[in-house]
């Protein structure tokens, strides 16, 4: 199954299929902005769209990166020893834990921790990577509207993925 939760500073989170998410700090202060709002993503698929909350405040950690956000709305995976980024809007600050950063920007950007730094991955690659790694932006009708991105920018990569499928037999 799917979750989809809204904090009261309107961040909008989605937890995919077969994933784990430790929600480790929400301080919520006046006008509904949280001063801190840290989470911990495991393994799966997630969706993170930021809200009235001031950008410092938010941390996105998982075993291989942590993501500092700037006004965003972004999907990332956890599989095995990687994280993967899909940037919808916004920014993100992508650090390998314990090496380089990189600052992901642009419609459907997408980026990935690879040994000890972050790469962008583009073509057939993201083609692939968005096809196994990200459902969450293949199932968006199944979502409230305010928990779904406009992705139009990764057409590019689900165009690719149609023109490579290898022609079905007729019958």
């Amino acid at each position: 199954g799917v979750v989809q939760l809204t904090f009261d500073d309107s961040t909008n989170m989605v937890i995919g299929p077969n994933s784990q998410l430790e929600i480790t700090a929400v301080l919520m202060g006046g006008g509904s902005r949280a001063s801190r709002f840290a989470v911990n993503a495991v393994a799966g698929g997630f969706r993170f769209i930021s809200g009235n909350s001031a950008r410092d405040a938010y941390e996105i950690t998982t075993p291989t990166a942590t993501m500092g956000i700037r006004g965003t709305s972004f999907d990332i995976a956890v599989v095995r020893r990687s994280t993967a980024l899909a940037l919808f809007t916004g920014g993100v600050e992508m650090c390998r834990t314990g090496g380089r950063c990189a600052f992901v920007q642009g419609s459907c950007a997408i980026a990935r921790t690879e040994g000890s730094s972050i790469s962008g991955v583009s073509g057939a690659e993201a083609a692939e990577l968005l096809e196994a790694a990200f459902p969450l932006v293949r199932g968006q009708r199944a979502r409230r509207p305010s928990f779904r991105v406009a992705s139009g920018g990764c057409d590019q990569y689900t165009r690719q993925i149609r023109s490579e499928a290898p022609a079905r037999p007729s019958n």
